[in-house]
C-alpha cells in the first residue's frame, strides 16, 4: 500500500508540474509604424524588472499595416509585458493586439487596448481613429506596460486538483492491473515510476510543438501520411486526385503518422484530411512525434541502466538525451525521421543488448523487429546492418575462437536479428518491385547525397581548411586566429575561397538556383547546386527518351556517374571522407533557454559534443581491438553509421542526429566505469 501512496504523489506531482511549468507565449501586434525601427516585446517574471535577457525583437515595415509575431517558448513564469514601439519620434499605430497563452487567448482593440495599459513612458497622446489606437511617442524610448489582469492567465486550483486527482486514479488502475498480472511491488513500482517520469519529460518537449508548417524534406513525409489517408498510397505530392506512388523516402514514419490522423478521424477530434491542412492540423499532426520522443526516452532509460547497472547513470543519460534532442524544437516540431530514427536505433540496442545477455530466440526475434522497424525508418541502416551481420560473426571467431559456443551463438545472433530484420525490409522492397520493377529502397534522393559527395572529391586543399573552420564547433574559428583556417569576410562569396561549399545566401545564390532550375551544373557555384542541377538535367534527358520512370532512370545515371568518379580518386576521397567525419561528428544541437544564455549553451553543447562522440568512438575501438563482445554490439552499428555518412554523404548535420542518445550512453557510462575503477 504504501507503495502505491509514493506512486499515486508521484503521478499527482508530475501531473501538475506538466501543466503550470512550461510557459507558451504568442504575441500578435497588428500595428503601423511611420518609419523604419524595430518593436520589442519584454516579459518579466514575478517580482523581477524587466532585462534584456527576456527580450523578442521584431523589425518594423514602415508606412505599411503588419503584424509582428512574437513566439516564446519557456519554463520561468510570465507575469509581466511591456512593448517597446521603436518609433522616437514618431507615431505608432495597433489596430489589434493579440495575446495567447496556454490558458487564455485574449484580443483587444480600441477601447479595450487602452484599457489593458498600466502604464507608459517616452508617450504623450494616445488617441483611437477608426477602431485603431495612435500612440505619440515623445522620447528615446517609448514603451508601454500591460496590465496581467488584463492579458494573461493561469491555471486554476480547481485545473490543478482535477488534474492531479485524474493522475492519482490512472496510477491507481495501472497498479491493479500489474497486481493482477502477477508484477512484484517493487517491480510494478520501478515500471510505473519510470513510465510517469518519461511521460512527464515527453508532455514537456511537447510544450515546443507549434502551429508552424513542414519545411524542407518534412513537407514529403507529411504529404505520404495525408495521401495515405486519402488515397491509400505512399505519394510524397499533393495536388492530385491519383498521386502516383513512390519511394523517395522510407515509409514508417508517414505510416504512423496515417495511423495518427485516423485515430484523429476516429474519435471526432478531426472531420477529414483537410483538418490537418491547417495551422491548428499542424499543431496536431505533429503531436505523434511524442509517441516517438517517449520511446526514445524510456529505451535511452533502460539501455543506460542496463548497461551501467545505476539509476543516477540512466538518469543523466535521459536528461542528457532529452536536452540536446527530443526537447529541442528542430526535432520535435519538425517532421523529419531522425526523432523516428533515434528512438528506434536505442530501443533496437537495448533489445540486442538484452539478447546478448540472455540469448534466447524470442529476444533475438525482438531485436530484429526493432531493426526491421528501424531500417524502414532510415534505409541506411540497410547496408550498415548487413555489414554488421556478416562481421560480428568472424569478429568473435577471431577474439574467441577457442569458444566455439560463443562463436556459435554469434552466428545464431546475426542470423535471426537480421533476417528478422530483412522480413520487414523485404515487404517494402517487394512494394517497389511491383510498382516500379526496381529492387531498392529508396530512389532518386540518394543519388543527389552521393553525387554532391563525389564532386566534393575534387576540393582544394583551401576548401578542406573551410571545411574544419566551418563545421567544426563554435570556437573554431577563435582558434583558428591569425591562421589561413580563420573565416575572412568575403570566403563565402562568389570570389571567395569557400564558394562552393556555400549554398545558402550570397551575391552569387540567384545564379546558382537559376542553374539548378534550368540544369545546367557547369553554370552552378556550390556543390550542392550542381549535384541538383545534374539531376535535373538527367531528369530532362529522360523525359525527353520517354521511358518509364524517368527520374529514377536519370537517378540512376548520376548514381553511377558519382561512383565511377569515386573510382577516379580513391586517395581524395578517403581524404575528404576524413573531413566529412569532422563535419558529422560537430552535429549536437544548440538550445539556449532562460537558464542557460547563448555562450554558456555553446559551451555545455560543444563540450557534451566532444566528449560523448568521442566516447562512443573510444568505445567502438577499444571493443574491436580487445574482443569485448558487449561494447562492439553496442558500438559497431552507430560507429558504422558515421563512416557510412562520411564515404557516401555530403555530411548534413541531422544525418547524425539519431546517434546523439547513443552517445550520450556511451559518455554515462563510460564515466561510470572510471568512477568505478577508481574506486576499485
Amino acid at each position: 500500500m504504501a507503495r502505491l501512496v509514493v506512486l499515486q504523489m508521484l503521478a499527482a506531482l508530475v501531473a501538475i508540474v506538466v501543466l503550470i511549468a512550461p510557459q507558451r507565449l504568442d504575441v500578435y501586434v497588428e500595428g503601423y509604424a511611420p518609419q523604419a525601427g524595430d518593436i520589442e516585446l519584454f516579459m518579466a517574471a514575478p517580482g523581477h524588472a524587466f532585462s534584456a535577457d527576456r527580450r523578442l525583437q521584431r523589425e518594423l515595415t514602415p508606412n505599411e499595416w503588419a503584424t509582428a509575431h512574437f513566439w516564446h517558448r519557456g519554463l520561468l513564469p510570465i507575469k509581466h509585458l511591456r512593448i517597446d514601439l521603436g518609433q522616437s519620434p514618431g507615431e505608432f499605430g495597433v489596430a489589434e493586439l493579440r495575446v495567447k497563452t496556454r490558458w487564455s487567448d485574449r484580443v483587444l482593440s480600441a477601447d479595450a487596448l487602452v484599457d489593458a495599459i498600466q502604464t507608459t513612458a517616452g508617450i504623450g497622446q494616445i488617441r483611437i481613429e477608426s477602431d485603431a489606437v495612435y500612440f505619440e511617442s515623445i522620447g528615446n524610448d517609448p514603451y508601454l506596460e500591460l496590465k496581467p489582469s488584463h492579458v494573461l492567465a493561469g491555471p486554476s486550483w480547481g485545473w490543478m486538483a482535477g488534474v492531479g486527482l485524474l493522475a492519482v486514479v490512472l496510477v491507481s488502475v495501472v497498479w491493479l492491473v500489474a497486481t493482477l498480472l502477477g508484477f512484484s511491488g517493487a517491480s510494478a513500482m520501478r515500471g510505473v515510476a519510470l513510465v510517469i517520469c518519461m511521460l512527464g519529460l515527453t508532455l514537456m518537449a511537447g510544450q515546443k510543438i507549434s502551429e508552424r508548417g513542414f519545411p524542407g524534406d518534412s513537407s514529403q513525409n507529411y504529404a505520404m501520411a495525408l495521401n495515405l489517408v486519402e488515397h491509400g498510397v505512399l505519394a510524397h505530392s499533393r495536388g492530385s486526385l491519383t498521386p502516383q506512388p513512390s519511394n523517395l523516402r522510407e515509409p514508417l514514419p508517414p505510416i504512423t503518422a496515417a495511423a495518427w490522423i485516423m485515430t484523429l478521424q476516429a474519435t471526432g477530434v478531426i472531420s477529414d484530411v483537410g483538418d490537418m491542412q491547417t495551422r491548428h492540423g499542424y499543431w496536431l499532426f505533429k503531436q505523434v512525434n511524442l509517441l516517438w520522443a517517449f520511446l526514445g526516452l524510456i529505451s535511452t532509460y533502460l539501455l543506460a541502466r542496463h548497461l551501467s547497472g545505476s539509476m543516477p547513470v540512466a538518469t543523466l543519460a535521459v536528461v542528457g538525451a532529452y536536452y540536446f534532442l527530443y526537447a529541442v524544437p528542430q526535432r520535435i516540431d519538425m517532421f523529419y525521421t531522425e526523432l523516428h530514427g533515434a528512438a528506434l536505433l536505442t530501443t533496437s540496442l537495448y533489445l540486442l543488448m538484452r539478447a546478448f545477455a540472455k540469448p534466447s530466440f524470442w529476444r533475438y526475434l525482438a531485436a530484429g523487429v526493432a531493426f526491421g522497424l528501424l531500417m524502414l525508418t532510415k534505409a541506411a541502416f540497410v547496408y550498415v546492418g548487413l555489414f554488421f551481420a556478416l562481421l560480428y560473426p568472424l569478429w568473435v571467431w577471431v577474439w574467441h575462437r577457442k569458444m566455439p559456443g560463443q562463436v556459435a551463438e554469434a552466428f545464431k545472433l546475426s542470423a535471426v536479428v537480421f533476417l528478422t530484420a530483412m522480413v520487414f525490409v523485404s515487404a517494402w522492397v517487394i512494394r517497389g518491385y511491383i510498382h516500379f520493377d526496381r529492387i531498392e529502397m529508396t530512389s532518386e534522393r540518394n543519388s543527389h547525397v552521393v553525387y554532391m559527395r563525389a564532386l566534393m572529391n575534387g576540393m582544394d586543399t583551401e576548401e578542406m581548411k573551410g571545411m574544419i573552420t566551418l563545421y567544426g564547433p563554435f570556437t573554431m574559428n577563435r582558434w583558428v586566429a591569425g591562421t589561413s583556417f580563420e573565416r575572412q569576410d568575403g570566403d563565402l562569396q562568389r570570389a571567395g575561397r569557400w564558394a562552393r561549399l556555400n549554398h545558402g545566401p550570397s551575391d552569387f545564390s540567384g545564379d546558382d538556383w537559376a542553374a539548378r532550375r534550368s540544369g545546367q551544373p557547369d553554370q552552378a557555384i556550390s556543390f550542392h547546386q550542381a549535384a541538383a542541377a545534374e539531376m535535373i538535367h538527367q531528369r530532362k534527358v529522360h523525359a525527353e527518351l520517354d521511358v518509364p520512370f524517368p527520374n529514377m532512370q536519370a537517378g540512376d545515371v548520376v548514381s553511377a556517374k558519382a561512383f565511377q568518379m569515386f573510382q577516379e580518386q580513391p586517395m581524395a576521397h578517403l581524404m575528404v571522407s576524413g573531413l566529412v567525419f569532422w563535419k558529422s561528428f560537430w552535429t549536437f544541437s544548440l538550445a539556449p533557454n532562460e537558464f542557460l544564455k547563448w555562450n554558456t549553451a555553446i559551451q555545455l553543447r560543444d563540450g557534451v559534443n566532444l566528449a560523448a562522440g568521442s566516447a562512443l568512438i573510444i568505445l567502438a575501438l577499444v571493443a574491436f581491438f580487445t574482443g569485448r563482445q558487449q561494447d562492439f554490439l553496442l558500438t559497431a552499428i552507430p560507429f558504422g553509421m558515421l563512416l557510412f555518412y562520411a564515404l557516401l554523404s555530403q555530411g548534413v548535420d541531422r544525418y547524425a542526429v539519431p546517434l546523439h542518445p547513443l552517445m550520450i550512453v556511451c559518455l554515462a557510462v563510460l564515466l561510470h566505469r572510471c568512477i568505478l575503477r577508481r574506486h576499485d
